[in-house]
C-alpha cells in the first residue's frame, strides 16, 4: 500500500474510534451511515421538487404562447373583417 493511503485509513481508524468513545456505537453509526443517506435521499426530494415546478413553468409558457397566438388569429381577423375582406379569404389567409 501507498503510504498516503495508509495515512488515510490510519485517521479514519482513529476518527472512528475517537467518535465511538465520545458519543458511543450508536451514534457512531448514525453520523457514518445514517446522515449521508438521508441527506442523499433529501437531495432527491429537492431535485424532484425544482423538476416539478420547473415542468409547471414550461407548461405555463406553452400555454401563454397558444393563447397569445389565439389572441393575434383573432385580431387578424378583426383586422381583415375591417377592412371588407370576407371570410372565405380570411380563412385561406390565416389558416
Amino acid at each position: 500500500m501507498d503510504e498516503n493511503t495508509s495515512n488515510v485509513i490510519d485517521s479514519a481508524s482513529n476518527l472512528i474510534n475517537t467518535l465511538v468513545h465520545s458519543i458511543g456505537k450508536g451514534w457512531t453509526i448514525v453520523l457514518i451511515f445514517v446522515i449521508p443517506i438521508g441527506t442523499y435521499f433529501w437531495k432527491r426530494y429537492n431535485n424532484n421538487r425544482k423538476d416539478a415546478a420547473f415542468k409547471a413553468l414550461i407548461k405555463e409558457k406553452d400555454d401563454t404562447i397558444e393563447r397569445m397566438k389565439e389572441e393575434v388569429k383573432m385580431y387578424r381577423i378583426n383586422l381583415f373583417k375591417d377592412k371588407g375582406w370576407t371570410d372565405e379569404g380570411i380563412d385561406k389567409y390565416i389558416k
